[in-house]
């Protein structure tokens, strides 16, 4: 299952509730804005079974999304950006999103 996008609360909402209450697994692939799940079995749980789930913070996104482009700028403007990135990248693929 691959979901674009992933910078959309309401898309991460829908994934943290897939990685929750399925079973599915994250596959690493190199899109930053892209979350790519792999089936692991088949859900052979009671129909009712529920466990709560992160749901995302819409405002929490734009402000973050916020403060990254003006990172990203001055980090151009001081031609930093070639170092962010590599910390960014970094620090990417220990965090799910």
């Amino acid at each position: 299952m691959v979901f674009d996008d992933m910078w959309m609360p309401s898309i991460r909402t829908v994934a943290n509730f897939i990685l929750t209450n399925r079973q599915y697994k994250i596959v690493s692939q190199p899109v930053e804005n892209m979350l790519v799940l792999n089936k692991l079995a088949d859900d052979n749980r009671d129909w009712c079974h529920f466990e709560s789930f992160k749901i995302s913070n819409p405002k929490r996104g734009r402000v973050a999304s916020a403060v990254r482009q003006a990172v990203l700028q001055v980090s151009r403007i001081t031609g930093t950006e070639g170092t962010l990135r590599q910390i960014q990248s970094r620090y990417q693929s220990k965090s799910k999103f």
